[in-house]
């Protein structure tokens, strides 16, 4: 499939037939997000995958909506910045990584949805970071942008087709 194909046939998916996504597709998922590219090249995203239905199902708690379809994925991977590293763009670097991931999981016939950490709440008094740092004993100096939830698809929403280069491009004349 060439590129823009790609890009404007890629939707996000949340509902899952239950199939299992093979540990060799996990690894392509894997390699190819770790050629994406990162501010001075510091490899400051980390990725924690997480696959055990206990921990499925933690991780689609972790806000009172928009998470929930995680229990019915395969496998989620959260992206996790470094912000010791490379503390001006590590939430840039994370989102790009997200970006590759999110194609090239479409490009294999899979299907996948972020889920937003940044500002989200576990509840009134905690954070979604906060829930995720404890939940996953993940140290602070990491920042959380997202989860991707990855799995066979049991939906096939159409395309994205409203946009218009007009309608949000300004051109320098």
């Amino acid at each position: 499939m060439k590129f823009n194909e790609l890009a404007k046939n890629r939707r996000s998916i949340r509902k899952f037939t239950g199939e299992k996504v093979s540990k060799e597709d996990i690894e392509t998922i894997l390699e190819t997000t770790l050629t994406s590219p990162a501010a001075c090249n510091r490899d400051s995203v980390h990725y924690y995958v997480f696959q055990d239905e206990k921990s499925l199902e933690k991780l689609s708690k972790l806000k009172p909506s928009g998470a929930d379809f995680l229990r019915e994925c395969d496998v989620a991977i959260m992206i996790l910045g470094d912000k010791e590293l490379s503390p001006g763009t590590y939430f840039q670097d994370e989102c790009i990584a997200a970006t590759t991931m999110q194609l090239q999981v479409h490009d294999m016939g899979l299907g996948s949805c972020w889920v937003n950490i940044v500002g989200g709440q576990y509840d009134e008094n905690t954070t979604s970071y906060e829930y995720l740092l404890k939940e996953f004993d993940i140290p602070e100096k990491f920042d959380i942008q997202c989860i991707i939830g990855i799995g066979y698809p049991a939906e096939d929403p159409e395309p994205r087709n409203n946009r218009k280069i007009k309608d949000f491009v300004r051109f320098d004349k």
